[in-house]
């Protein structure tokens, strides 16, 4: 009983200590953010930009992500789009869409099914022109000044890649509500790994590369889950943290749907954890690094505690059920409900804290605090489910017969998104 009591005060103060200076780090990066546009060079940095869209089976929203692409404000660009042979109709009405706006700067390109990172490299290889490449999921939406702002990162010639703010777009079922708040409390936790330069995900939703850097490192592999980690950890490894910077570009806004089927919910996160395992172990040479290339931040402390908060996460049930349990047994209720106060003043603080959403957003997402507790448990079970999955296919990892790179699908809407001021 004492050691799982002295188990939870020392995990507490672990995430407590973690939480804090996260928090510090996400402020330190606004205070930059506005040094750097303030002190910001007025001459014009256009560089040419490829957006690559792989899809697959994408009818019901492929139409709507093409148009966020063309609206952005930044000029100088180019779309692909790669159908990775698609049984649905997803290619013809997008040769349909191309012909009735006469659209011949769009490249519409149609191939075999490969998989997602065999459809990016193509695009990428064949026809992308552009300096930098951004990589756009097929069920996403850019705001019209993502582009725009997502470029400015680049300046600066030490940044290789750069990953987009995601917001999940607004619905009315508890799972949405969930992800809704999960996103923006996670997206806000990525400016402090830009600060720490610990960052390790690009993701897939408006990832920007630079187009030497995809060709140094021999373009995507096809062998994981999760392409966009794995490509982020395979710059890491081949070229280190130190020259090279990964970042988070907090202003560059793309939404993307919740997922409304809880099983496909737990699909999806299988899918995120099990790839991530799987670029763990095929670079883990990053991990307790001596090399010059990488830094001990990330190396010794970071990628080791992502692993730990995994061990954390598989023991979490079995903690709360303590927790309740002595509660109710007790009579004392203290540990419940400051964990609820907690978890709402820590929401609360970093929804009235998060720059890039409207005052209207936020009071909507202040309903939501309350709750934080309650809505955050239910993607930790979610999480929870997911690890215990991932756990079982483990060793498919370490014999070599591990999933390779495919293609999963969520159930999406595709209905009109009206996006927000950036």
């Amino acid at each position: 009983m004492k050691f799982i009591t002295y188990l939870i005060i020392i995990l507490g103060m672990l995430n407590l200590i973690r939480l804090a200076a996260f928090m510090v780090s996400a402020d330190i990066y606004e205070l930059q953010k506005r040094r750097k546009t303030a002190g910001a060079s007025k001459k014009p940095f256009t560089p040419f930009v490829s957006v690559v869209i792989p899809a697959y089976n994408e009818e019901v929203c492929i139409i709507r992500t093409l148009e966020g692409a063309l609206a952005s404000d930044y000029l100088y660009k180019q779309v692909i789009i790669v159908d990775d042979g698609s049984t649905d109709r997803t290619y013809n009405k997008l040769r349909y869409y191309l012909r009735k706006h006469n659209l011949q700067s769009v490249k519409l390109v149609h191939q075999a099914n490969g998989g997602k990172a065999k459809a990016i490299n193509n695009g990428i290889k064949k026809h992308a022109i552009g300096s930098l490449v951004m990589v756009l999921d097929a069920d996403s939406l850019l705001h019209p000044q993502a582009m725009s702002n997502i470029v400015e990162y680049f300046r600066d010639p030490q940044v290789v890649a750069a990953a987009t703010n995601v917001k999940v777009i607004d619905g009315k079922s508890l799972l949405n509500m969930a992800q809704r708040l999960e996103y923006v409390i996670s997206h806000r936790m990525k400016r402090a790994l830009t600060v720490l330069n610990m960052e390790y995900i690009i993701g897939g939703v408006g990832s920007t590369l630079r187009k030497d850097m995809i060709e140094k490192c021999e373009y995507y592999d096809t062998d994981t889950l999760t392409e966009d980690i794995d490509f982020t950890m395979k710059i890491l490894t081949r070229h280190g943290n130190r020259a090279n910077k990964v970042v988070f570009a907090a202003d560059a806004i793309a939404y993307t749907e919740g997922v409304t089927r809880f099983k496909s919910l737990i699909r999806q996160r299988f899918r995120w954890k099990y790839g991530r395992m799987q670029t763990f172990f095929k670079n883990r040479r990053v991990f307790f690094s001596r090399e010059k290339i990488h830094n001990k931040q990330l190396s010794w402390l970071y990628l080791p505690f992502v692993v730990f908060s995994e061990f954390e996460l598989f023991l979490d049930p079995f903690l709360t059920g303590f927790v309740f349990y002595t509660s109710l047994h007790y009579g004392g209720w203290s540990g419940l409900l400051s964990a609820y106060l907690f978890v709402s003043v820590f929401s609360s603080i970093n929804i009235l804290s998060e720059s890039t959403e409207s005052a209207r957003s936020k009071i909507r997402l202040m309903f939501l605090a309350p709750f934080a507790y309650g809505l955050l448990m239910i993607m930790s079970f979610v999480d929870f489910v997911a690890l215990i999955q991932s756990l079982l296919k483990l060793p498919k990892i370490f014999t070599g017969n591990a999933k390779v790179g495919h293609w999963e699908h969520v159930e999406r809407t595709g209905g009109a998104v009206k996006v927000g001021a950036a």
